[in-house]
């Protein structure tokens, strides 16, 4: 068999920091629910004061022991504005001082978004919400945009989906569409409620382009995902606060 020679050496470790360059790191966040974990990809690129404001809550855990208080059918499912802690009563998250809108993405089905203050661009905090549907029609286009700031991965909505089927109370005020879970009677418990239990980043995820997008097609043109780190969960935090989307 040929020995290879010294320039195919030379091209091969030319080639090498090409393979595994890294493209970019990933941030992402795990939301942890009474039905299961819905992984997001937080949109530095996109929206970086909105993902830095929603991890400085996160890491805080003011999101923890917090529940979905608001469901619009077919809308939106909205949190990230009361904790319920366990042999305590209903309290509003604690927020910091609003962050400046950042609209770009669309707000279509599997998108996460800030609510915020009617006629007031500027005014998200802590509140957040899923998009359940295709909504970029109406909250593209009102208020300044709604800033999209993440996006479901996985079978996440699948689990979304299981909440946004609950049958809603109205319980009056802001809880005049509240999803609720095995309520007998009018007597409405921490135990009816659809709790988060925590919202914590997850480490890196670092993406390697291959190096081979050419027609040749030597190796597949997908990318490679590398997960940084221990395999343990970081907390991660933010302050801020938002009325109901309209």
């Amino acid at each position: 068999m040929p020995r290879p020679t010294s320039a195919a050496l030379l091209a091969a470790a030319t080639l090498l920091p090409t393979v595994l360059a890294p493209a970019a790191a990933a941030t992402r966040a795990r939301i942890d629910t009474l039905y299961g974990a819905v992984d997001i990809d937080l949109l530095e690129d996109e929206a970086p004061a909105s993902v830095a404001n929603f991890l400085a809550y996160a890491d805080s855990g003011r999101y923890d022991q917090s529940f979905f208080h608001r469901l619009a059918t077919g809308f939106v499912l909205q949190g990230g504005a009361f904790t319920w802690e366990a042999g305590g009563d209903v309290a509003a998250i604690p927020t910091d001082p609003p962050v400046a809108n950042e609209f770009g993405r669309s707000n279509t089905r599997g998108t996460v978004a800030y609510a915020k203050q009617g006629g007031d661009p500027d005014s998200a905090t802590s509140q957040f919400f899923f998009n359940l549907a295709d909504n970029s029609g109406n909250l593209d286009n009102q208020n300044g945009g709604f800033t999209v700031f993440a996006t479901v991965l996985g079978d996440g909505m699948q689990i979304v989906d299981t909440i946004a089927a609950l049958p809603r109370v109205n319980a009056g005020g802001v809880f005049n569409e509240l999803p609720v879970v095995d309520l007998e009677g009018s007597t409405i418990t921490r135990d009816n409620v659809v709790l988060v239990t925590a919202i914590d980043e997850l480490p890196d995820v670092f993406v390697f382009d291959n190096g081979f997008n050419s027609g040749a097609r030597l190796l597949p043109r997908d990318t490679v995902r590398v997960e940084a780190g221990s395999v343990g969960l970081t907390r991660a935090g933010r302050p801020s606060n938002a009325d109901p989307v309209t």
